[in-house]
């Protein structure tokens, strides 16, 4: 898995590329999207275009709650 980001205007843009599945999925949510989410008043746009793969799993990660831990 491999994402791009940039930002315009005031919305953060993600493109995720590659294979997102259980593994993989958790550390990308922890590590960045919780970190972006915990920022005041910032949009993100999820472009998963470039994905070859995503399995049910990996949904059920992203759409979880996202807590402060």
């Amino acid at each position: 898995m491999k994402f791009l980001e940039r930002m315009k205007d005031d919305i953060q843009i993600i493109e995720i590329n590659g294979e997102l599945d259980a593994f993989c999925c958790p550390k990308l949510k922890r590590d960045f999207l919780v970190n972006l989410l915990k920022k005041i008043s910032i949009s993100i746009l999820l472009i998963f275009k470039g994905l070859i793969h995503i399995n049910s799993l990996a949904m059920g990660i992203l759409r979880g709650k996202v807590t402060n831990s």
